[in-house]
């Protein structure tokens, strides 16, 4: 199963899940879930290459509604 199919798939699950399920899931992640984390160096390099493209209009961006109705349209 393809990584997008795989992040589809756990999120219309846990869209619907129950209390039991989500926390059940949750206590599985919650040692890889923080808000502390640090970007790396080539991460940083790649947002700062995005946002000069899209500041110098080589790119566009979406909307988040706009994103999710692409794909789905295009079953990505």
């Amino acid at each position: 199963m393809a990584e997008v199919q795989i992040k589809q798939a756990l999120h219309e699950y846990i869209d619907t899940a129950d209390d039991k399920k989500l926390e059940a899931i949750y206590t599985i992640l919650k040692d890889s879930i923080t808000s502390d984390y640090q970007y790396s160096e080539d991460e940083l390099e790649e947002i700062n290459n995005r946002r000069t493209k899209y500041k110098n209009g080589e790119e566009q961006t979406l909307a988040a509604e706009e994103f999710v109705a692409y794909v789905r349209q295009n079953k990505l």
